[in-house]
């Protein structure tokens, strides 16, 4: 945290204001930071250059330290000014400054980002601090500047004075022209961070530019009225610089209307700022030399502009010289030249200005053309009365401008308290109770409608709730999304069209995280019939009409809404179709909207329902191999494989879903893009190792010199031979231009044989270059392959699992309505055929499958079991017989010779096994992972493969490969319990892991497996348990919460209790501490007393064993034991056996900690249990006194045999001396 308090008297520093006299730091006050020291020059000197060395290190926050020493500075402390001192000084406060706007500029972003964040503890330290700070560097710098301007005007007067009474060219003094030329690079740099101070714009939450951000540093976000003062008498002041009405001085005039401009724009100070420019014209000489034809503030403005953003201060300026008067003018100091010449340039810079507003300069114009005077009085009672009037309006615009200000002051203080209140609201809604949350839903929906700051993120959050189990609350939150999306206009087209722009402008701005809570949400709304028709016709025209983004989020959410019911999307089927007809729909496409769209494809098919007898009846949504969408998914599949630009695993992911979906053959389809997808990858290789021979080649060839012309190495010359076939194979053959070349050319001079060794290694570097591409591209186009083999096996065996099971079933059952109809059909023609069966016509072709079925071959031959029984006696029900011949399609069909996974699984196994020089990391894991998909398949290919891959599971120097095989571990033990338990000690082995994120993944796949009993608790779940103190707070979390669950599952912690303890007390790498913490959670769970006595009983035997076979006492396990009775819940029964076992535990009360274990439990349970039972109280008293007693005999004999052995030492090393004295 940053520093932010000094000690001073033990308290806080207080907020520092900025006063109105000097002197008012003097003052005591109880509420503001005041001086309270009387530094001599001697401290103070110490103090500025102490400073000087902070802020050079970094610690701009050091000025709160030294504030009360440098204000002295700004009076007159001794003899003389000390200019040295605060040159020093000012030098240091601008290093300061520039380091706090620094540290501002990444604080204010935090300030006006999330609202909880904002007004957390700590960012309001961090904002109070920054705030006191500024204001402080700011002061002493304006007052600092005052002086330094003061006492550099009047050197150069005395200077030019002193010149002119000398006859010759003033020439300052040496001391004095290094302080002027001192102070003109310290004022630029001054003016410089304060200007960029008060021009710093910050992006808030809702993505709005806020510009004079410095503001946000005040709460509430007001800038002080003396901070904006002190600023424009800085400018001001700097003004009054007679030298700005030379030639040389007019760059430092922009510079200062430069930094005026940013004050009047960004903090609206153009009427202020216009006046006081009039009111310096009245009295600057500089403005009234003859020598002046142009005003320079005009001009000064005029430079500073930006798009004429300075014309207000032009207005304001005019509006104030309409309020001049002849008395203005009556004092002989007073001149009309400034005036005259600021009409004159303002008439030739901004004529239209002028012409606008010529009613404030009308009643002072003279018949002198260059000059003008104010001497006209308002007597006639017309203009009289025009002029109250106008006062009388502006009073009124006074009080219009009044309220507004009142009503923007209330509406931000009710926006800062809902911010304040939305952290509150969400919070209750998240840990509530249905009946509970309406109204901190409606809260937030009414906030969000108000635009209040961090209400769009605290609505994101609020959809979360939808996956709670309680329909109430679902309910709720449903009707919330109907009242911030839907519109309530009465006009449809209208309703329609804003409740469009609002679904899209969450969908853009809402986070991959809170991304499926939203489409739940709308899902929800579209089955409560909320979404009306419309609405999809208007994203349908965002669909084609609109690129980017917006297309993309259109499409979503028509495929949202189309979700809640799959027949209402198969209705607008020809809005997919069409989708694909379009050339150009994908073009510049990142891979987005592609995966959008085959998303939204494979909604049209979906999985069937096993479960759902009623609809296994309804056939399946299928497309022909031959569809459009089918050969668009292929297409983009196999073109964009190459595009490093493109995001292809996230579309193959989303196309292979669809394929297997949607398509009606989708090994087809998968086999065709397969092959052209390795294809490339073999292109690529092949192109690769050409380069390679192409360098070597290169690298040995041998140049030898001829008479007429040189000639190749025989192995470029074949090489370059096979670089021209194999551009003709891929059609990139390019036309060598033919050069013309003169025939009264010189002869080409000779190379010799150095020129040819260097072009050779410029040639060889060019080559190795194109290789390393092209391996690149290779590797890329090889973890596509992986990543495509490791989806289509996954999805393979969910195609067999349950789409396929699925068709048996239906299949079955429209053999048994068959069956019924032959029985109740009279009709011989219709014998056989189900009522609803479909007709066919005559001469249709059977389908292969149908032929197998009829002829009992293939898929459909019987096996033996159906030979032995063909009546079906043995019990074997259809679907038990389906699920078979699944497993089967698993086992045996998908790995057969000349299929695809048969054909690249091999290439997985090359890769995983190649070494680190062959293949990068990357790759290597992107196998890894494919191979425990296809594994997954097939318990054969899962035996013979679990060896590599737990190998690969332990040794992967990737942290990613090693989290993401943990979760392929767990779905292999759900699918191969047995084959996986043979390796289980290598899947608890990564909660050791070194890495946090692979140790999280770990503890969260082990509590799965072992809360849904899928793997045996071993004993080495007490490194589950030291998870519960892990440095990671989420993993410590997941722990704790995961033995909370394994609790209610009987009596398992209790018979795990002894090996835990056990394992943790005798492992020296778990620290006393550690062990504590870990205790005390688990034994927390012992809460039957039969339980906890049984436990106490075993530790007290333990006690007996802390004493080795040598006499030596385990110190530690004596303390963990001891801990751990002290956390058990005892009872009476369990004092009774404590007083029996007391003899094996009673040689360790020598030790502190055990005595301190077992009297505090025996305490506990005394105040806890015997306070009305006067005869356990006895007892208890006995137990204790005659632990205390044993405790003080035990520490008495121990310092004993430790001094009597100290003894024996001593005595050993004496004989040891007297027998070498005397040798």
């Amino acid at each position: 945290m940053m520093w932010e308090e000094y000690e001073r008297g033990g308290e806080e520093v207080k907020n520092f204001i900025i006063p109105l006299r000097d002197n008012d730091l003097l003052e005591e006050n109880d509420d503001f930071y005041t001086v309270d020291v009387r530094p001599s020059l001697e401290e103070v000197i110490s103090e500025v250059f102490a400073f000087k060395r902070e802020v050079e290190d970094g610690q701009w926050q050091r000025i709160v330290t030294h504030f009360g020493y440098f204000f002295f500075t700004l009076k007159r402390i001794s003899e003389g000014e000390p200019w040295r001192l605060r040159v020093q000084l000012i030098s240091a406060l601008i290093t300061g400054l520039n380091g706090a706007v620094d540290s501002i500029e990444e604080l204010l972003p935090v300030l006006m980002g999330d609202a909880e964040e904002a007004t957390s503890t700590e960012n309001v330290r961090e904002r109070q601090t920054h705030a006191r700070a500024f204001q402080m560097y700011v002061y002493l710098l304006c007052r600092l500047s005052d002086l330094f301007e003061t006492e550099a005007v009047n050197k150069q007067k005395s200077a030019a004075y002193s010149g002119v009474k000398r006859c010759r060219k003033a020439l300052l003094e040496n001391e004095d022209a290094e302080f002027v030329d001192r102070w003109i690079v310290d004022r630029q740099e001054i003016l410089t961070v304060m200007q960029r101070a008060l021009s710093l714009s910050v992006t808030d939450a809702e993505g709005k530019k806020r510009h004079a951000a410095i503001k946000y540093l005040w709460e509430p976000a007001i800038i002080c009225p003396n901070f904006m003062r002190v600023v424009k008498d800085l400018a001001y002041k700097l003004l009054e610089n007679p030298e700005l009405g030379k030639l040389n001085g007019r760059e430092w005039l922009r510079m200062i209307f430069n930094y005026l401009r940013i004050i009047c724009i960004n903090f609206d100070e153009f009427p202020k700022v216009g006046s006081k420019l009039i009111g310096l014209m009245k009295r600057l000489d500089y403005l009234s030399v003859q020598s002046q034809t142009q005003s320079p503030f005009v001009d000064a403005i005029e430079a500073a502009s930006v798009k004429d953003d300075m014309d207000p201060l032009f207005k304001s300026m005019l509006d104030s010289f309409a309020r001049l008067t002849a008395s203005d003018f009556s004092k002989s100091d007073v001149s009309a030249r400034p005036f005259a010449l600021f009409i004159m340039s303002l008439a030739e810079k901004k004529p239209r200005l002028l012409n606008r507003h010529i009613v404030n300069i009308v009643f002072c114009l003279s018949n002198d053309k260059k000059e003008f005077y104010v001497s006209k009085q308002l007597n006639d009672d017309e203009k009289m009365v025009e002029e109250e009037d106008r006062v009388e309006d502006f009073t009124k615009q006074l009080k219009a401008i009044d309220s507004k200000i009142s009503y923007c002051q209330e509406a931000l203080m009710f926006s800062l308290e809902m911010e304040k209140c939305l952290s509150s609201a969400l919070r209750s809604v998240m840990t509530g109770q249905a009946n509970e949350l309406a109204e901190s839903i409606h809260l937030i929906v009414e906030a969000r409608k108000f635009a209040i700051r961090g209400s769009e993120k605290a609505v994101r959050e609020l959809f979360r709730v939808v996956w709670r189990r309680d329909n109430a609350i679902r309910e709720t939150v449903v009707k919330s999304g109907k009242d911030l999306f839907i519109s309530a206009n009465q006009d449809p087209n209208v309703a329609t069209r804003k409740t469009a722009e609002n679904l899209i402008r969450i969908v853009l701005g809402v986070c991959e995280e809170d991304r499926i809570s939203l489409e739940q949400v709308i899902c929800l709304m579209a089955r409560e019939n909320m979404l009306t028709i419309e609405l999809l016709d208007a994203f349908s025209s965002v669909v084609f009409s609109t690129q980017g983004a917006l297309r993309i989020a259109a499409l979503r959410l028509f495929s949202i809404i189309c979700r809640a019911n799959k027949e209402f999307m198969r209705e607008r089927f020809e809005f997919f179709v069409e989708m694909s007809r379009r050339e150009a729909f994908f073009d510049g496409d990142d891979g987005t909207l592609a995966a959008e769209y085959f998303n939204a494809v494979s909604m049209l098919g979906g999985l069937p329902n096993a479960k759902d007898l009623s609809t296994l009846s309804e056939i399946p949504f299928r497309l022909p191999q031959t569809h459009r969408i089918i050969r668009c998914i292929e297409t983009l599949l196999i073109e964009n494989v190459s595009n490093k630009n493109y995001e292809w695993l996230c579309v193959m992911e989303k196309a292979i879903n669809a394929i297997y979906y949607a398509a009606a053959r989708p090994s087809r389809s998968v086999r065709r893009i397969a092959s052209s997808i390795i294809s490339q990858a073999k292109n690529a290789l092949a192109s690769f190792w050409l380069s390679k021979q192409h360098i070597d080649a290169v690298a040995c060839a041998t140049f030898k010199d001829t008479d007429d012309e040189t000639e190749l190495d025989p192995k470029v010359e074949e090489l370059l031979t096979a670089e021209e076939r194999w551009q003709e194979e891929r059609n990139d053959v390019e036309r060598i231009s033919e050069m013309e070349v003169d025939d009264n050319r010189e002869e080409t001079k000779q190379l010799d044989e150095e020129d040819l060794t260097q072009m050779q290694h410029v040639l060889v570097k060019a080559l190795e270059a194109d290789a390393e591409q092209r391996f690149e591209l290779w590797e890329l186009i090889a973890e596509r392959v992986c990543a495509f083999t490791g989806q289509v096996a996954l999805k393979t065996l969910i195609h067999v699992d349950i789409s396929f099971l699925a068709e048996m079933k239906r299949k079955n059952e429209l053999v048994h309505a068959m069956r019924q109809a032959a029985s109740l059909n009279g009709d011989v023609a219709k014998r056989g055929k189900p009522r609803d069966a479909e007709e066919y016509p005559e001469d249709r072709e059977p389908t292969k499958l149908e032929i197998e079925s009829i002829e009992r071959t293939g898929f459909f031959e019987a096996s033996e079991e159906d030979v032995e029984d063909p009546l079906g006696l043995t019990g074997f029900s259809d679907d038990e017989r389906i699920a078979q011949r699944a497993n089967r399609i698993c086992e045996v069909g998908v790995f057969r010779r000349r299929k695809l996974l048969s054909r690249l699984t091999p290439f997985l196994l090359f890769i995983v096994r190649s070494k680190k020089t062959i293949c990068t990391e990357r790759l290597r894991s992107a196998a890894a992972l494919a191979l425990s998909k296809v594994m997954l398949l097939s318990m054969r290919v899962c035996m013979r493969m679990m060896p590599i891959f737990v190998h690969f599971l332990t040794h992967s120097p990737s942290a990613e490969c090693r989290s993401n095989l943990m979760i392929a571990a767990g779905d292999l033990c759900f699918r191969f319990p047995n084959v996986v338990e043979k390796y289980s000690y290598h899947l608890y082995e990564r909660i050791r892991d070194k890495d946090a994120y692979v140790r999280e993944t770990c503890v969260i796949v082990l509590a799965h497996l072992i809360l849904n009993d899928m793997v045996r608790i071993r004993g080495t779940v007490g490194d589950i348990a030291r998870c519960i103190v892990d440095a990671n707070v989420n993993i410590a979390n997941l722990a704790k919460f995961f033995f909370a669950e394994l609790s209610k599952k009987g009596n398992i912690i209790y018979n795990l209790m002894p090996d835990v303890v056990s394992r943790l007390s005798s492992n020296q790498e778990v620290a006393i501490d550690d062990f504590r913490e870990i205790m005390k959670l688990l034994l927390s769970f012992i809460k039957k007393d039969k339980q906890a006595d049984s436990l106490l009983e075993k530790l007290c035997q333990r006690m007996y064993c802390t004493e080795d076979s040598t006499g030596k006492v385990d110190e530690r396990l004596a303390e963990c034991l001891s801990y751990c009775i002290s956390r058990l819940p005892l009872s009476e029964k369990s004092l009774r056996t404590m007083t029996e076992l007391l003899p094996s535990y009673a040689y360790l009360l020598y030790l502190d900690t055990v005595f301190t274990n077992l009297s505090t439990a025996i305490t506990h349970f005394r105040k806890a249990n015997a306070f009305r039972n006067t005869q356990l109280k006895a007892e208890l008293d006995d137990f204790l006194e005659k632990l205390t007693r044993i405790h003080i005999e035990k520490v008495e004999e121990e310092s004993v045999v430790n001094h009597g052995l100290l003894y024996r030492k001593k005595a050993r090393k004496l004989q040891t001396k007297v027998k070498s004295s005397k040798n």
